[in-house]
C-alpha cells in the first residue's frame, strides 16, 4: 500500500527509481543519476528535519561531482599519442 501526506513524502521513491534506472548505463550516466538521486534525499531530509542526514547526502553530492568532473576533464585533455 502506498501513502503518503504530501508530495515530498514521494521523493524517496523518486530517488530510488532514478537510482535503479541510472545504474544499468554507464559510468557518467550513473555518476549523474546519483547526483540527481542524492539531491532528492537531501530535499527530503530538510523537509523532515533530518539535518545529519542532509549533511551526509550533501557530501555525497558533491563527491560525485567531484567525480564527474574528473572524468570530464580527463576525456577532454587525454590526447592519444601516435607514434611512427
Amino acid at each position: 500500500m502506498l501513502s503518503y501526506h504530501n508530495l515530498f513524502d514521494l521523493l524517496p521513491i523518486f530517488s530510488t527509481l532514478i537510482d535503479g534506472c541510472s545504474l544499468t548505463y554507464g559510468k557518467r550516466v550513473v555518476l549523474f543519476g546519483s547526483i540527481v538521486s542524492y539531491s532528492l534525499w537531501v530535499i527530503y531530509d530538510f523537509c523532515v528535519l533530518s539535518y545529519t542526514g542532509m549533511i551526509t547526502d550533501f557530501l555525497v553530492v558533491l563527491s560525485n561531482i567531484g567525480i564527474l568532473f574528473y572524468e570530464i576533464n580527463k576525456s577532454l585533455f587525454s590526447k592519444k599519442k601516435c607514434h611512427k
